[in-house]
């Protein structure tokens, strides 16, 4: 089977990111200014709860099967049989973690308090075993998948705007984006076929064979959202629900951008996968330079931007009900670097090198210093102490893989970039600081201030030659020259 390149891939994972983020920009402003803080604050309170039981669920099976799936792909017998294996595999964990979330939500009294919401978000755990989600990044397949989910959000957008219309209405909020969950999963399973063979093969499955190498995928999983979705969790049975609604519209926001950078670099895990099995890591060296310092480029000035204009953007996306939240985004921004790098060198590079050990001691330090931070902070601080909590978390985690990956970096390369992506950015921090942009409407005018930034950036990094901004003209002009 003919493979995409990993630039054409990188695109289309890019722009299903984009889309990501088009659907909540569309759906949360609407549902926030509906639900408030509080609304809001009860749905992704009942979602985090349910997300902790999903990893169980889920086992760790995407990154495993990404990883073996990728040396898979053109055997389909074996491919088959090893799809069959974890299938059976992920039916046994969504049904355990079912049934522990189902006990839990019953003897906990604040959980009991928003039963409903938990019940409809936990149809994702039981069909999050048709999601098959593995399968897809293994076979490079990002164009199934844009198109399955640009069908997914028109659906969810029309329920949206079809059944929420008062705050009482966070029953339908919820039953919104578990349905396009679903819907998604349930297509990925049936679309399967394509590459898996349901009816024929070998009917001798070995499952338990796949429990031990899953196993660190789970734990790594686990730490990781331990300390992501633990600061929601935290904050409902600590603090309120008004608190826990802040750090969510602030957290919303912040990992809608940090889904294109993560999703264009999230494809090099099966090419890396091959390139290892072939024994050829000078190749593996190379992609990961440029994946670094690709996130980087985009990484940096995003959460400048993030830290400057929080104020207007938290307005716009959220309403003023939630501008207090910008507090919490002012240190959750610089988040945005360490965990799009924290992730391509965990995910992407040490998942393929089968060094997915040091991942998951960079994620158990983060445990360790979210968990600490936050019993310290959320109960006199709320939103800000768990904000204050994930920026400490994510820098420690950063710290602990690039220290690992450093042998896998061209190193002077990356130094010089760095140093070229912080002159832009700290130019363009001083544009948006200094030249005033006032203008009655307000979403006009924070586009214009972000247009402003953008160019800025751009302009400096031309001009100090920043090898990105360099090749993303060079590339520009070769596809204006093909058009003519």
């Amino acid at each position: 089977m003919s493979r995409s390149s990993i630039k054409r891939n990188a695109v289309l994972n890019a722009f299903c990111a984009v889309l990501k983020i088009a659907f909540p920009l569309v759906t949360f402003p609407y549902a926030a200014r509906i639900l408030l803080p509080d609304g809001i604050g009860q749905v992704n309170f009942a979602n985090s709860v349910v997300s902790f039981f999903a990893i169980f669920a889920d086992f760790g099976l995407y990154y495993y099967g990404s990883r073996e799936g990728a040396k898979l792909r053109d055997d389909k017998a074996e491919l088959s049989k090893f799809a069959k294996e974890t299938f059976i595999l992920n039916i046994g964990t969504c049904a355990i973690s079912f049934a522990a979330l189902l006990a839990t939500a019953l003897s906990i009294g604040k959980l009991r308090e928003i039963f409903p919401l938990i019940m409809i978000s936990s149809s994702q755990i039981i069909f999050s075993c048709s999601a098959f989600y593995w399968l897809y990044t293994a076979q490079e397949d990002y164009e199934y998948i844009t198109k399955r989910q640009i069908a997914f959000q028109i659906f969810g957008i029309i329920f949206l705007y079809l059944f929420v219309h008062t705050k009482e209405d966070v029953n339908w909020y919820c039953a919104m984006g578990v349905l396009v969950n679903v819907g998604s999963n349930l297509s990925n399973f049936f679309h399967s076929r394509k590459f898996i063979d349901w009816k024929n093969g070998n009917s001798n499955f070995d499952v338990l064979k796949h429990v031990k190498p899953a196993l660190p995928f789970l734990g790594i999983v686990l730490a990781t959202s331990i300390y992501t979705i633990i600061d929601t969790s935290m904050l409902g049975l600590i603090s309120d629900n008004v608190q826990t609604g802040f750090y969510s519209a602030a957290n919303k926001i912040n990992k809608l951008l940090l889904g294109i950078v993560t999703a264009a670099t999230a494809v090099l895990l099966p090419r890396i996968s091959i390139y290892e099995d072939k024994n050829e890591r000078g190749k593996t060296i190379d992609l990961f330079t440029k994946a670094f310092c690709a996130s980087l480029f985009f990484a940096i000035p995003a959460a400048s931007g993030l830290m400057i204009l929080r104020e207007p953007i938290m307005t716009l996306v959220s309403g003023k009900d939630f501008l207090q939240a910008s507090e919490a985004m002012l240190y959750l921004s610089p988040t945005f670097v360490a965990i799009s790098l924290s992730t391509l060198i965990g995910m992407q590079l040490f998942t393929p090198l089968k060094k997915e050990r040091y991942t998951l001691y960079a994620e158990i330090l983060g445990v360790i210093l979210n968990l600490s931070i936050n019993l310290f902070l959320i109960p006199k601080y709320g939103a800000l102490g768990a904000a204050i909590g994930s920026l400490i978390a994510e820098c420690g985690v950063l710290l602990f893989e690039l220290s690992a990956a450093w042998a896998y970096l061209k190193k002077g390369k990356t130094l010089l970039f760095f140093i070229q992506c912080l002159v832009a950015s700290a130019s363009m921090a001083l544009a948006l600081k200094f030249i005033k942009i006032e203008i009655p409407n307000k979403i006009i005018q924070t586009a214009l201030q972000v247009i402003l930034g953008a160019f800025t950036y751009a302009a400096v990094s031309l001009m100090i030659r920043n090898k990105a901004a360099c090749e993303i003209v060079k590339f520009i002009q070769a596809k204006l020259k093909r058009r003519r």
